[in-house]
């Protein structure tokens, strides 16, 4: 008899976001991350690209932003809290790709300053895959 664990692709992507997060701002937050409607894994990979999950600037600085994905206004726009700029994040990804951004090139193209951006983002979130198919 088999009695390896049945493992739902939800939970093995919560499980991998949440080892992300652990010592992070975000930690815990997993699930804000996953009730996005935008792949949860690439949302995971563009907060690590912008901000290394709310480790890349001072604790002080990031507490003040709650800004995991680097989302601009008049300068880096300001969130009451990790969950309020997560889900800013995700809304503004999800218009994007409803507008037709299919693949990373063309996100970025829109989201993103650099051209560089597709292929940062692209080798963390093929990171996370590979840990997902490791699992």
């Amino acid at each position: 008899t088999n009695t390896a664990p049945i493992w739902s692709i939800a939970l093995a992507i919560a499980l991998i976001i949440r080892k992300y997060l652990k010592g992070t701002p975000m930690e815990g937050l997993e699930n804000k991350f996953t009730e996005c409607e935008v792949d949860p894994l690439l949302l995971t990979a563009i907060g690590y690209e912008e901000s290394k999950l709310g480790l890349a600037y001072s604790q002080e600085f990031n507490n003040y932003h709650h800004n995991p994905f680097g989302i601009m206004g008049d300068g880096l726009k300001i969130f009451n809290s990790w969950e309020e700029g997560i889900s800013e994040g995700c809304q503004i990804i999800t218009r994007i790709t409803s507008r037709g951004a299919t693949n990373l090139s063309m996100l970025g193209a829109v989201y993103a300053s650099s051209p560089s951006w597709p292929n940062k983002v692209a080798r963390v979130y093929n990171q996370l895959w590979s840990e997902l198919e490791g699992l």
